[in-house]
C-alpha cells in the first residue's frame, strides 16, 4: 500500500527536530540554497531560502498540492464555478480585475466601474457639489472589517500620491474616531460613503445615522453629501435616501472586496480614476501568474505550501508580517482578517471536524517592531516571519534611509535563522526561526495591485490546501446573532427599566454599570 503525502510530510517533518544538520545555520549555506529557494514574478521577487525546508520537502509539498488539484481548483474560482459551497454561490472577487473568464456578472462590473467613473469625474471637476453648493474636499468612509479594511490599506499605501480629498476611515461606533474626524475635517465640505454588503451591520448603521443627525443639527442636506455602497435589493439600496447608489455582490466577499466598489470608489475619490485602474492592473497581472505559472514557479501557492507546512506539520500558531515601509503599516491588519476570516476554521469541506485551520497572525512596521516585540521572536516562542522590503522610495535625496531599512531588515532574517552562541545562557539565541522577505521595486498603485492579488491569492489556496472553505464566515455571523439578543437584554434595562430576574448574573452587573457608568461593588 502506498504511503499518504500527508503521512510522508509527518515523517520528514520530525527530521528537521532530530537531525542538528537541519538547522537553519547549516541549511542556509547549502550551494545553490539561495537559487533553488526564490522565485521571481511580475517585479515582486520571493525569498523563502530562510523557511525549515529541504529540497524533499518542497518536492512532498508540491505532490500534495497536484494531487489536491488546487491549482484547478483555483481556476474553476476564476472561472466562476460554484467554490463556495456552503452559499451555493461562486467567489468573483477576481473578475472586478477582468481576470477569468466573462461571463453574466461581467456586464454588472462594468456598469459599476463606469459609475466609479462618471461620479469620480464630476466630484473632481466641481460637477457635484455639497448641500451648501461648495467643493467636496474631504472623504469618510464608514464601514467595518472587510468593507474598510482593504480600501484603508491601498489609501495609505499610496499616501505618497497627489490626493485630491483627505481620506478619513471610521471602523467602529467608538465615537472617539469620530471626534478625530471632527477636528480635522470640514462637515460642509464632506462627501461620507457608507459601505455595507446587506446594509444590517449594526455598526455601520449607528453610524450613518450619527452622520444624519450631525448634518441635519448644521443645516446640511444629508441626501446630498451621503453615498452607500450595498448589495442590489438590501435595505440601504435607495436612490432617494442617498446622492449616488453603488453595488457590490454577494459572490464578491467583504474581505477580497478591495477591487469592487468597496475599493474602487474610495481610491477613485481620494486619487482618481487613473489610479485605480493602475491597481487593478497590478492585481490582473499576479492573478494571471497564479493561473498560468506550474506548481513550481508559483509564489503565491509556495506561501500556502509553506503555511501548511509551517502550521501543520511544525507546528508553528503564528505568522508576523513586519513591512519596512511605514506607507505598508496597514497590512497587516488587513492581512490578519483577510486570512483569518477565510481560514480561522475547524470543519473542512466534507463536513468534518479538523485541526488544519489558520495560524494566528500579526505584524507592524520594521524597524519599529524590532524594539517591541522581536525579542519573542529571537528567544521566545517560534514565529516564523514575513519580511517585506521595498526598493525605492518616492524620495530620491533621502534613499539612505532606505538602504539602513534594509541593512535592518536582511539582519533580522539572518540573526532569527542562525541565532547567536554564548556561553552565558540568557544571552544565547537558539536561532532555527524561519522568514520569508518578499521584495518590491516600489510602491506604485501597480505594485500595491500585485501585493494584494499575491495575500488574497495565497488566502484562497492555503484555504484549498486546508480543506475548508475560504469563503464563508459563519462564526462572524454567530457573534453578530449573540450581540442582536444581548441588544435586547441591556436595552430592555437601559430604558424600560425592566425586570432584571430572569437574566445573567453578568448581564444584571453588567448593565447597571453601563446605566451608572461606574463600577458597583456588591
Amino acid at each position: 500500500m502506498t504511503e499518504s503525502i500527508e503521512n510522508n510530510l509527518l515523517k520528514h517533518s520530525s527530521s528537521f527536530f532530530s537531525n542538528k544538520n537541519k538547522h537553519l545555520k547549516y541549511l542556509v549555506k547549502e550551494e545553490k540554497r539561495f537559487k533553488n529557494f526564490t522565485l521571481s514574478a511580475k517585479n515582486i521577487f520571493y525569498d523563502f531560502s530562510r523557511q525549515i525546508i529541504d529540497d524533499k520537502t518542497f518536492e512532498l509539498l508540491i505532490e500534495l498540492a497536484k494531487e489536491k488539484k488546487i491549482l484547478s481548483k483555483f481556476n474553476d474560482m476564476v472561472n466562476g464555478e460554484i467554490v463556495n459551497k456552503t452559499e451555493n454561490r461562486p467567489a468573483l472577487h477576481t473578475l472586478c480585475r477582468n481576470t477569468g473568464k466573462h461571463n453574466i456578472f461581467s456586464k454588472e462590473i462594468k456598469r459599476v466601474k463606469e459609475e466609479i467613473f462618471e461620479f469620480s469625474q464630476k466630484i473632481h471637476n466641481n460637477k457635484i457639489l455639497s448641500s451648501t453648493g461648495k467643493n467636496f474636499t474631504d472623504l469618510c468612509i464608514l464601514g467595518i472589517g472587510g468593507s474598510s479594511l482593504g480600501a484603508n490599506f491601498v489609501i495609505q499605501a499610496l499616501s505618497g500620491k497627489k490626493k485630491l480629498m483627505n481620506p478619513y476611515f471610521i471602523e467602529s461606533c467608538d465615537i472617539n474616531e469620530f471626534a478625530n474626524f471632527l477636528s480635522s475635517a470640514n462637515l460642509e465640505t464632506t462627501l461620507f460613503v457608507v459601505v455595507s454588503k446587506s446594509f444590517k451591520t449594526t455598526e455601520v448603521l449607528l453610524n450613518e445615522k450619527f452622520v444624519k443627525n450631525l448634518l441635519d443639527e448644521k443645516n446640511l442636506d444629508y441626501k446630498k453629501q451621503i453615498v452607500r455602497i450595498t448589495c442590489k435589493n438590501s435595505p440601504g439600496d435607495k436612490p432617494d435616501e442617498a446622492l449616488k447608489i453603488f453595488h457590490i455582490f454577494d459572490w464578491i466577499g467583504g474581505r477580497y472586496s478591495v477591487s469592487s466598489a468597496a475599493g474602487g470608489l474610495p481610491i477613485s475619490l481620494v486619487y482618481g480614476f487613473d489610479v485605480f485602474e493602475e491597481f487593478l492592473k497590478g492585481m490582473n497581472e499576479f492573478d494571471n501568474h497564479v493561473l498560468e505559472s506550474d506548481y513550481k514557479q508559483n509564489i503565491p501557492l509556495t506561501a500556502a505550501l509553506i503555511d501548511i507546512w509551517n502550521f501543520v506539520y511544525l507546528k508553528f500558531s503564528n505568522l508576523a508580517i513586519i513591512a519596512y515601509s511605514k506607507l505598508l503599516y496597514k497590512l497587516p491588519a488587513h492581512i490578519q482578517q483577510l486570512y483569518m476570516e477565510s481560514n480561522g476554521k475547524t470543519i473542512n469541506e466534507n463536513n468534518e471536524i479538523t485541526n488544519k485551520t489558520s495560524m494566528v497572525i500579526f505584524g507592524d512596521t520594521g524597524t519599529k517592531s524590532q524594539h517591541s516585540f522581536f525579542q519573542l521572536l529571537h528567544q521566545g516562542q517560534v514565529v516564523p516571519v514575513e519580511f517585506i522590503g521595498i526598493l525605492d522610495t518616492d524620495y530620491q535625496n533621502l534613499n539612505y534611509t532606505n538602504n539602513e531599512l534594509w541593512v535592518n531588515l536582511l539582519a533580522q532574517a539572518d540573526s532569527l535563522a542562525t541565532g547567536k552562541e554564548s556561553e552565558i545562557l540568557f544571552k544565547k539565541c537558539n536561532g532555527n526561526r524561519p522568514s520569508s522577505i518578499i521584495t518590491m521595486e516600489n510602491t506604485q498603485p501597480e505594485n500595491i495591485g500585485k501585493l494584494l492579488s499575491f495575500y488574497e491569492s495565497r488566502t484562497v489556496l492555503a484555504g484549498f490546501l486546508f480543506g475548508i472553505n475560504p469563503f464563508d464566515q459563519f462564526g462572524v455571523e454567530a457573534g453578530k446573532s449573540l450581540a442582536s439578543e444581548k441588544r435586547k437584554i441591556i436595552n430592555d434595562i437601559l430604558y424600560k427599566n425592566t425586570n432584571t430576574k430572569n437574566i445573567s448574573d453578568s448581564d444584571d452587573f453588567y448593565s447597571k454599570i453601563i446605566k451608572n457608568k461606574k463600577i458597583l461593588y456588591s
